[in-house]
């Protein structure tokens, strides 16, 4: 099956409307589609809402991965659901609200996918107490235009999900150091104001 015939170009910006570029883009459907040999690089895009240029760029494929929006199982006893990765965050709550589940990692857009959420390592208002999006997963199946695919696990790569972890505790300081900065730039700011209040 020959995949070109459903390439189309496409205008892609940012989300924070600061960049933009004409790219080949497609929106497969089916496995096999994904399976079709490309000479082109390739970046799999989701809803395309971070605010970085994540999912598209300058003589590249992108590759809308939203038709993958399925649940594929769900395991009772270990809450464990498997779904695909272009379903979105809103899709996903709607099918657990009615299990009487939640996810304890959610990020502030509704419309972003699961896909996105891994590849961003997203977080939510609570990464102290829930840490990142990657704490919730147990395992992935990466599918590799030239290798095929792997399932990566906790248990199978450990490494991977310990380096995401080193990523999260790098992050957190880094937030710590902010908030501290910030804490002291509004503290200036707080007896600026009393002292013009009392002028």
């Amino acid at each position: 099956m020959n995949s070109n015939r459903y390439l189309k170009k496409t205008k892609f910006v940012s989300f924070d409307r600061t960049f933009s570029v004409f790219a080949n883009h497609q929106r497969p459907d089916r496995l096999r589609m994904l399976n079709d040999r490309n000479e082109e690089f390739q970046i799999p895009r989701g809803a395309g809402l971070s605010y970085a240029p994540a999912s598209f760029g300058k003589d590249r494929l992108i590759r809308d991965m939203c038709s993958f929006d399925r649940i594929l199982e769900f395991d009772e006893s270990s809450k464990i659901v498997v779904v695909e990765a272009g379903i979105s965050l809103k899709k996903l709550l709607m099918w657990s609200f009615s299990k009487q589940l939640f996810l304890p990692v959610l990020p502030g857009q509704p419309e972003i996918t699961v896909g996105g959420c891994v590849a961003a390592n997203v977080h939510g208002k609570n990464p102290y107490k829930d840490g990142t999006f990657m704490e919730q997963v147990e395992w992935i199946e990466l599918s590799h235009p030239t290798l095929g695919t792997k399932i990566i696990s906790r248990s199978n790569e450990k490494k991977i999900f310990k380096a995401l972890k080193k990523v999260q505790k790098a992050k957190k300081a880094d937030e710590d150091d902010n908030e501290s900065k910030f804490s002291d730039a509004e503290r200036r700011l707080r007896e600026e104001l009393a002292a013009f209040k009392l002028k």
